[in-house]
């Protein structure tokens, strides 16, 4: 729960323009999708982050930070016990689950949208002044209504085989 990332949500198509171009290899997604949803990673989570999560919790719950206390030592063990590195990583996997929510909530609205990860992040995240924010980028995902004309929209998805792709063990 303590959801150690941020959207960044673009709409603003000359910063969109700048970023495809500069850092996303001109693919066309970034800058025609209508919105540009960026999931940005902490590269930190520390004792005020996670004090924070506690005190909302405890608000939002009407419950005691104190009574709260062994569930907040958890997290700060299992912070502490990381390399910062390791950090960065596990707030950037959490940051998948919060795509796979998004990207479940434009299908059931039926709004495209494209996970990629064809970016340089070290360039999105100068551009965006990520580092200042304790942020790094991590994933994109353009969203909108694609083009009547989009021609790609009639190919048929390319996926492997069931029997090549999931492995069943009884």
């Amino acid at each position: 729960g303590l959801q150690p990332y941020k959207l960044l949500v673009i709409t603003n198509s000359g910063l969109r323009a700048t970023i495809g171009t500069d850092a996303a290899y001109s693919q066309p997604q970034v800058t025609d999708a209508s919105h540009l949803v960026i999931f940005c990673a902490k590269t930190t989570v520390d004792e005020a982050y996670v004090d924070a999560y506690v005190a909302n919790s405890a608000k939002t719950r009407g419950m005691t930070v104190e009574s709260l206390a062994s569930y907040r030592e958890m997290m700060m063990g299992s912070m502490k016990r990381m390399t910062p590195e390791q950090q960065t990583s596990w707030c950037q996997k959490q940051a998948y689950i919060g795509v796979g929510t998004l990207l479940a909530a434009c299908a059931d609205a039926h709004i495209d949208a494209c996970p990629m990860e064809g970016f340089d992040p070290a360039k999105v995240d100068e551009i965006l002044g990520l580092k200042a924010m304790g942020l790094t980028a991590t994933v994109f995902c353009p969203l909108g209504f694609r083009a009547a004309d989009d021609a790609a929209a009639s190919y048929k998805k390319v996926r492997m085989p069931r029997e090549e792709f999931i492995i069943e063990r009884a």
